[in-house]
């Protein structure tokens, strides 16, 4: 009985240990933007056996693991050991055993692409080729597609761009464009640089577009590119309305596929014609065809700008042979050979500026005349660029007058184009100034302060493209180092900012230095630097103990050209026997003393002077600690200031003793942000991302041994349930990492409940909306600041207006609302009001992000997607009509947009809307007096559901209505 018992038991035994062994590791997955993840990685496995590798495979049709930008990242120690189209693979470093049993690693990013909403991936940990767990995850990602443009150009020619914005996050390309409509074809093709034609074009009735592999040309996510320019070839008896389908795609996979109708008018036959292709940085080449039925050749061409606040950006270029004047807002070439009759010339290029310093559409005016320089053929058109945003740069190049005295260059290269009238240089650094007599500028002054100077001219503004210089003046500093803040200003609003920081060559330490080096248990190697003010040669070095009970051993070695002149227990002064001394700037090491009788804490303090020929020039006290029986680390105390903001002091504990120069510290609890801008010491410099920050002391003299040294704060944000942060720190000296180690602190955690915010549109021509704000985040603060941020590009902020008690600051793409009266826990508040321009973006949804704030903490954010209610409205050129009339929109059924058109008999005003199945007006397209006419107006029902709706036509007496389907 005992043996069954006994056999029965080991059995059970085995089973549970099997069973146990089954336990798996796990992984969660936390999507950060549209389809980008980060894999946490939990060591849960029975066998405890550390986890080396991390493999990620595509198990899904339609899901790939995106190579290029961005591409997969590993955290801390770890590495993307390879990557295909399906599967990626981390690894830790080889200095690193990878991940322990029972800890948790997240920082694995990767990004997909999809084509579906939703797909699934396996997971694998292992430990070296050994697989430990496996599992799978399925995922989810927000789909949006690609934005296509069709510029009107005239004569039905047209600019096609692509702005990728796929939710893949793929670059593109290939693009891909067919005619619906039987037999219209394409009469001429252009191309942007670094694309060709590989399949149709003129006379085809489609066209497939590819960029150069190694040309440049590929769009990458988040990229626009224009110049894809096509005319078309209507025959009689066609309607100008065409259909082409646009799609584009990568590597041969479809991306996005979207349908435009155009509206095509052509110039009368006859007449000259002028092509157009867009060029970088809003610079638009012209092409003359001599098509005029005179056969007159053609001598002149001329472009006048009609749209105001436009200009020409430089001086335009003409073609081989031919010259040009210019007037104010005009351009006239003229050449020595005509272009003859069907004959056609390129190379007429202009650039064009703004005076907003932001793209507008831009209405020429072009004329051709013959030898005797009577007017042959006119025409206007409209031309649109979209600009590449780039700022201007701020020179500081030292000059001879003194050790710190610079020459200023400004120099003009924001895009777009646009002129500056208005430079500010403000000091930023402690315990500097401007040397009263020394500050000129080409400007007149308008603010000299002994930190600020501000210039501006009321005349003679500067121009794209060119440098202001003559910006003199000398400093005086407590410091080697001084940094400015500067703007570049039109007409008192800021076109750019940035920091620049210089050196004062004559300023120096006050006194000099000493490091030390550890050699063994208690022997040190001093290494002094001749530093000090005024300057002077050193002859004398001096180390005298202070801790009593410590000793000095005889006779330390002394570096080439010095000896020790007297020597006691405690005291030791070595002097240079050559009599030149140390020069200035210079350093010298191998003063190597040892210390016996040391404490038990193994730290005593010395003091070192130094001196010539008897005369002390500096002497300073420090900390010296003896090699304990092994290694030593440094450690980090931080102290909360706020809700979760910290200030951390670094204490230099590390053997063998050395400095500390570079401070890291890293967010390890997943979702966690460093918010703000953090702070380092006096002195220190600061690189920072969401998730970590570098201190750097650029001097190279950092921490010393034994001292400690606060102010390094950071803020962070988006804190967990629990409160507790954990983050990771390292010290290193230069490119060595002297030490690393992990802290908690904990922090108030983030709200349970948050904010409110309520947009609510006022003026549907205006695109004005008022933003009603409610305080119910919990826990309960009161709120001081409301921001509010475009975040879809080529939308822009017009105008704002505030709440009683508030004040408001914005610029182009953000306004930020503030009050010294917080708005208290569950009021509310309206009259925050904020009016946008979406000419740009033809007047589609676009997205704006809030933040609600307490003394520069953010408490919410949010994203919201708005619609302004005017799309426009564009007359259909024609004989006048008889009556009112309301046509059938076309496309209907759609998916996106739909044009609407109507006739107007007479002047009159005018008003267009659309409604929902309950009759509730939500969309104005046209509010205004119309000349007479047909006209049309686009409704884009992207941000609407799918149903019928009713538009309904306004005008004088008559009042008509016809139905359409949205289908999605």
């Amino acid at each position: 009985m005992r043996t069954f018992v006994s056999l029965f038991c080991a059995v059970l035994c085995f089973t549970i240990a099997v069973q146990a062994q089954q336990r798996p590791d796990s992984v969660t997955a936390t999507q950060t933007s549209g389809c980008c993840y980060d894999f946490l990685l939990k060591n849960r496995n029975s066998g405890q056996q550390p986890i080396n590798g991390f493999e990620i495979v595509v198990i899904s049709t339609g899901a790939a693991v995106i190579v290029q930008t961005p591409g997969p990242a590993a955290p801390s120690n770890w590495h993307v050991e390879s990557v295909s189209l399906d599967t990626v693979r981390f690894a830790a470093n080889p200095t690193s055993v990878g991940l322990r049993a029972g800890m948790n690693l997240g920082g694995f990013l990767v990004c997909f692409a999809n084509q579906a909403s939703s797909f699934s991936i396996q997971w694998r940990t292992l430990y070296g080729a050994t697989v430990i767990s496996t599992g799978t995850l399925t995922l989810r990602c927000a789909v949006s597609c690609d934005e296509i443009d069709a510029r009107g150009l005239g004569n039905c020619c047209y600019d096609w761009g692509i702005r990728n914005r796929n939710s893949w996050n793929v670059p593109i390309n290939d693009f891909h464009l067919e005619i619906l409509n039987r037999g219209v074809t394409f009469s001429s093709v252009t191309l942007p640089t670094a694309w060709q034609v590989v399949q149709g074009g003129v006379n085809a009735s489609s066209v497939t577009f590819t960029a150069s592999p190694t040309g440049g040309g590929i769009i990458a996510p988040g990229k626009d590119l224009f110049g894809f320019v096509t005319c078309l070839n209507i025959p009689p008896g066609i309607p100008s309305s065409v259909t082409v389908q646009a799609i584009t795609t990568y590597n041969g996979q479809t991306v996005c596929i979207d349908t435009l109708t155009l509206q095509c008018a052509v110039t009368p036959p006859g007449c000259d014609s002028v092509g157009i292709k867009l060029g970088p940085d809003c610079c638009f080449e012209f092409s003359v065809a001599n098509r005029n039925t005179s056969q007159r050749a053609i001598a002149d061409f001329h472009i006048a700008i009609l749209t105001p606040g436009v200009s020409f950006a430089s001086a335009p270029t003409a073609p081989s042979g031919w010259t040009f004047t210019t007037g104010t807002n005009d351009v006239t070439f003229f050449g020595s050979t005509p272009i003859p009759a069907a004959g056609q010339l390129g190379g007429f290029i202009t650039c064009f500026a703004f005076a907003t310093g932001v793209p507008v559409p831009i209405r020429i005016a072009w004329r051709t005349t013959d030898e005797k320089h009577q007017t042959i053929c006119t025409d206007t058109v409209e031309l649109q660029c979209s600009v590449e945003m780039s700022c201007d740069t701020v020179v500081f190049t030292q000059v001879p007058g003194g050790p710190c005295c610079y020459s200023v260059t400004l120099k003009n290269r924001h895009m777009p184009y646009g002129p500056l009238n208005d430079f500010h240089i403000k000091i930023v650094s402690a315990g500097a100034s401007f040397v009263p007599g020394t500050v000129s500028a080409p400007w007149p002054a308008t603010t000299l302060t002994p930190a600020e100077l501000a210039i501006a001219t009321a005349a003679s503004a500067l121009p794209s493209g060119n440098d202001l210089t003559g910006i003199d003046f000398c400093l005086q500093s407590t410091s080697e180092w001084v940094t400015f803040y500067w703007e570049s200003t039109l007409d008192g609003r800021v076109i750019c900012s940035g920091y620049q920081r210089v050196k004062c060559e004559g300023v120096q330490q006050k006194c000099d230095s000493v490091r030390i080096g550890l050699i063994d248990k208690c022997c040190f190697d001093f290494v002094l630097k001749n530093v000090h003010q005024p300057p002077s040669t050193i002859t004398d070095f001096h180390i005298e103990v202070v801790t009593a009970g410590v000793t000095i051993q005889p006779n330390p070695p002394a570096p080439s050209g010095w000896a020790i002149s007297t020597q006691s227990p405690t005291n030791v002064l070595f002097k240079e026997i050559t009599g030149s001394g140390l020069p200035t700037g210079s350093l010298v090491g191998g003063f190597k003393p040892c210390f016996e009788n040391i404490p038990p804490s193994g730290v005593f303090e010395i003091v070192w002077c130094t001196t010539r020929e008897d005369n002390v020039i500096c002497c300073e006290r420090m900390y010296i600690q003896c090699a304990p029986s092994q290694t030593t680390c440094d450690s980090v105390k931080p102290k909360k200031r706020d809700d979760c903001c910290y200030d951390f002091t670094v204490q230099n504990r590390h053997l063998p003793a050395g400095l500390v120069t570079d401070f890291h510290l890293e967010v390890l609890t997943p979702g966690v942000v460093i918010t703000g801008t953090p702070s380092g010491p006096g002195g220190w410099t600061m690189t920072y991302s969401s998730t970590s920050v570098d201190y750097n002391e650029p001097t190279g003299n950092g921490i010393p041994h034994m001292g400690d040294l606060g102010g390094f704060v950071a803020c962070f944000d988006r804190i967990p349930p629990s409160g507790i942060v954990e983050l990771r720190w390292c010290t290193t000296e230069g490119q060595r990492t002297v030490c690393c180690d992990t802290l908690r602190i904990e922090c108030a955690p983030s709200p349970v409940e948050c904010d409110e915010v309520t947009p609510s549109l006022i003026d549907s021509v205006a695109c004005c909306w008022d933003f009603k704000l409610f305080n119910r985040h919990q826990p309960a603060s009161p709120l001081n600041d409301f921001h509010i941020r475009v975040i879809t590009p080529g939308v822009v902020i017009t105008a704002v207006n505030k709440p009683i008690g508030w004040v408001v600051s914005n610029n182009a793409t953000s306004a930020v609302f503030s009050t010294t009266s917080p708005l208290a826990s569950g009021t509310s508040l309206t009259g925050f009001v904020v009016c946008f321009d979406t000419k740009q973006i033809g007047n589609r949804p676009f997205e704006i992000v809030w933040e609600t704030t307490i003394d520069q903490r953010v408490v919410c954010t949010d994203t919201i997607r708005l619609q302004c209610a005017t799309t426009g409205v564009e007359r259909i050129e024609g004989n006048i009509p008889s009556q009112f009339q309301l046509l059938p929109n076309y496309p209907n059924p759609f998916s996106s947009t739909t044009t609407i058109a109507f006739d107007i008999p007479e002047a009159c005003e005018v008003e267009l809307t659309v409604v929902d199945a309950a009759g509730r007006t939500f969309v104005t397209l046209v509010r205004g007096r119309l000349e007479a006419g047909r006209w049309q107006a686009v409704f884009d029902g992207t941000a609407f559901a799918s149903g019928t709706y009713r538009y309904i036509l306004r005008a004088k007496d008559a009042v008509l209505m016809r139905s359409m389907v949205l289908l999605k």
